[in-house]
């Protein structure tokens, strides 16, 4: 008996829907395994592809680590902008109202927290990259939400 086209084990072959499959695959590492579990072999395997696949793809695990992180700084946007703008009537005010969300929106996606936790112990181009770009999530959403406040004169800026 022949399997019908909606069958699980037929699956049509596309390019965007296997990057799609490598990607989910390589969050679900991440999250469950960590970044020692994350290389080529074990992507292939939870995709259900070749490993050639995500060489051609992807260039290797790194090509997957910067989709993901680029994913997963979309998401940190969405959740912070999700966040009320407060109307802060002081700089210490808007730091801390600042910071509540941005801890918010780092609890709300443990897949940036992962990311972050594996550039504290690897040191690479690749994931200083990453922390570049997240920085400057942050720092974006800061320019947006941040008062015409009046430093005052006894006051530090950068502290």
């Amino acid at each position: 008996m022949a399997e019908s086209p909606a069958s699980p084990a037929v699956r049509l072959r596309s390019r965007p829907a296997t990057e799609a499959l490598i990607i989910e695959a390589g969050e679900r590492i991440l999250l469950r395994d960590g970044f020692p579990g994350l290389n080529v072999q074990t992507l292939a395997a939870e995709a259900g592809c070749d490993r050639k696949l995500v060489y051609r793809y992807f260039d290797g695990t790194d090509g997957v680590v910067a989709r993901i992180a680029a994913r997963a700084h979309a998401e940190l946007v969405r959740s912070l902008d999700a966040t009320p703008a407060a109307g802060s009537e002081s700089l210490r005010a808007f730091a801390r109202e600042s910071l509540s969300a941005w801890l918010g929106a780092l609890r709300a996606s443990p897949l940036t927290l992962r990311l972050m936790a594996w550039a504290l112990v690897e040191a690479s181009p690749l994931l200083n990259r990453i922390e570049g770009e997240r920085s400057a999530v942050l720092q974006a959403w800061m320019r947006e939400r941040r008062p015409r406040l009046r430093l005052p004169p006894s006051g530090d800026a950068v502290a």
